[in-house]
């Protein structure tokens, strides 16, 4: 698979119009405007695959209803206790949708592993807050495609075996994954996907402790619905926002090298202090989410900056399955592109008003070098796309798109 790296994007929008003349009895033309966008990539296909590391939630929030006024999903269900039947969507169920989805279709796009999140409950300390530890090694594969796929498969056996419980001990998970050897590989891309559907707690260091001093007590922010729950007598604030911490580790793993995904899926990720949490989750990661088709929909919330295709926010808001795997899919073909397949910034006026430039020489359209796919994408084929597979860091492929779109 290829790493592909955008270096320029130049637009241009010049206005032309005609003027009736006295003269002649012409039929007025209204003025026509035309869009003219060039992308220029340096395609790099023979790379080695990234370390993919997938930190998962499990808490017990997980067990809530997608929608909860779904008629199949009976009043107050989602909890351990009460749990939602079958028939009744929940973030833990499409997640597991989801992620199927993914390492089905993605599974050879990176050396990957699993934590899960809170981790295995230890029954001597009867702690609902223990970090999460590596469930899955990333892979040792040497990229072979098959054994990177079957890697994906045994991770997603192992996560439909899991069961939602306990809290979201996300930043001492973090802390945990700073010192996990290979995603310090220094000759391949590291990362780390963070899904969550909740905010950050469970951090027993805290500063925030139960007190009766209410200034104390503002400064717990509850990750719960019901306020009370933070502040019980003798109950030390686990369920505190836990969002400085959080982003001090995610910076750290940064400063390491490894950059953090962040995937918030969940009403509570979408509201009240969600939002603020996972934008410093994200902006800390040093991942920066792309708008390759130049469209403010596929930044999920945020606007799309034509300058360099990237969205103003910094972590994928996903409120069911589809959007979910919609923004997984996305995420694959970012961090290991393909080659062949380019979308187009903007949708051109005719097919014919696309130019394709390879290492500075004009290649025309053809069975053996490119094709264009409505609505807006470019695939290499034949010798030229074999050509891209078979391009490397001492060989790279200039690709130059050109653009017209007339309005």
């Amino acid at each position: 698979m290829p790493r592909l790296v955008a270096l320029t994007v130049v637009s241009t929008v010049i206005a032309l119009a005609s003027a009736a003349c006295q003269t002649y009895d012409l039929e007025p033309v209204n003025p026509l405007a035309i869009r003219t966008v060039h992308v220029q990539r340096l395609v790099i296909a023979k790379k080695a695959k990234p370390e993919l590391m997938l930190m998962v939630d499990r808490s017990g929030s997980m067990l809530k209803p997608i929608d909860p006024a779904n008629a199949n999903c009976p009043a107050g269900c989602g909890t351990l206790a009460n749990q939602c039947p079958a028939s009744c969507p929940t973030r833990w169920s499409d997640l597991k949708g989801a992620m199927n989805d993914f390492l089905t279709t993605y599974g050879n796009v990176a050396r990957m592993g699993l934590t899960p999140f809170t981790g295995p409950y230890d029954p001597a300390t009867r702690s609902v807050c223990n970090p999460g530890i590596v469930q899955v090694d990333t892979s040792t594969s040497n990229d072979v495609p098959s054994e990177l796929q079957a890697q994906a498969a045994t991770i997603n056996t192992q996560i439909g075996s899991l069961s939602p419980n306990y809290g979201t001990p996300t930043g001492p998970t973090l802390k945990n994954l700073a010192s996990y050897a290979p995603l310090q590989n220094p000759d391949r891309d590291d990362y780390i996907l963070l899904l969550t559907d909740g905010l950050p707690n469970c951090n027993p260091d805290n500063a925030h402790e139960y007190t009766s001093n209410p200034v104390d007590q503002a400064a717990c922010k509850c990750t719960e619905t019901s306020a009370s729950a933070c502040s019980a007598p003798g109950y030390t604030r686990i369920l505190c926002l836990d969002q400085d911490y959080s982003v001090q580790q995610i910076a750290a793993l940064q400063a390491q090298g490894v950059k953090t995904v962040v995937v918030g899926f969940g009403a509570e990720t979408a509201a009240g202090d969600g939002p603020a949490a996972l934008t410093a989750m994200g902006a800390a990661g040093g991942y920066k989410l792309t708008c390759p088709r130049g469209l403010d929909s596929e930044c999920a919330g945020g606007t799309c900056n034509l300058g360099d295709q990237t969205c103003s926010n910094t972590f994928y808001q996903a409120g069911d399955r589809a959007a979910l795997s919609e923004a997984l899919s996305r995420l694959a073909r970012e961090i290991d592109p393909f080659p062949c397949q380019y979308d187009l910034p903007l949708i051109p006026s005719d097919d014919k008003f696309i130019s394709v430039v390879v290492d500075g020489v004009a290649v025309p359209r053809g069975p053996d070098t490119w094709t264009f796919v409505p609505p807006q994408e470019i695939d290499l084929q034949g010798s030229l796309c074999t050509r891209a597979e078979n391009t490397n860091t001492l060989s790279p492929m200039s690709l130059q798109i050109g653009v017209i779109q007339t309005f």
